[in-house]
């Protein structure tokens, strides 16, 4: 696959929102998590980058985190800016996949209504 080709990929898991809503008390106690998949043009190097805002855009900060790709394999990601996050109402995250800084996919978004 060329780098400059970009994939679709499947919207992030937040593994404790149930009926898609995620708990304040659950985000301030844990800090919220996140899964996504594994591909085949994962890289190791390559940097994979968690994309948070508030839904709908209430003037707060989107808020981004960005790891790198350690090992080829699915990845639960801890979420940080606990603080930003509770007080939001609803949370929209999608991540997308680089190397280099040359796009290799982007997924689609997930919503949910933090209580």
């Amino acid at each position: 696959m060329s780098n400059k080709e970009t994939k679709n990929l499947a919207a992030p898991v937040l593994s404790q929102a149930v009926d898609g809503k995620l708990s304040r008390k659950d985000i301030q106690q844990t800090g919220g998590y996140v899964q996504i998949a594994v591909y085949d043009f994962m890289a190791l190097g390559d940097q994979i980058t968690l994309h948070l805002k508030a839904v709908p855009d209430d003037g707060a900060v989107p808020l981004s985190q960005t790891h790198e790709v350690i090992a080829i394999a699915p990845r639960v990601f801890r979420l940080a800016h606990v603080g930003d996050l509770v007080s939001w109402e609803f949370l929209d995250v999608h991540y997308s996949v680089k190397l280099h800084g040359t796009d290799k996919g982007e997924s689609d978004r997930v919503s949910v209504k933090i209580i």
